[in-house]
């Protein structure tokens, strides 16, 4: 998701479903902080179970 977005913002991007990773990334013009955010899906899990008889 590249972009710029607000603080408040992040609530709506970030979710359990991934794991992410935050590093800072310079300041814009006005001071600014600026930080880059990784996202990485984790693998599927899957479960077996054995059929009950």
């Amino acid at each position: 998701m590249p972009g710029l977005f607000r603080r408040w913002e992040l609530e709506h991007l970030v979710d359990t479903e991934a794991d992410f990773n935050v590093e800072p990334a310079g300041c814009t013009a006005d001071g600014t902080e600026l930080f880059a955010v990784y996202r990485r899906e984790r693998p599927a899990t899957t479960t077996h179970r054995q059929k009950e008889e």
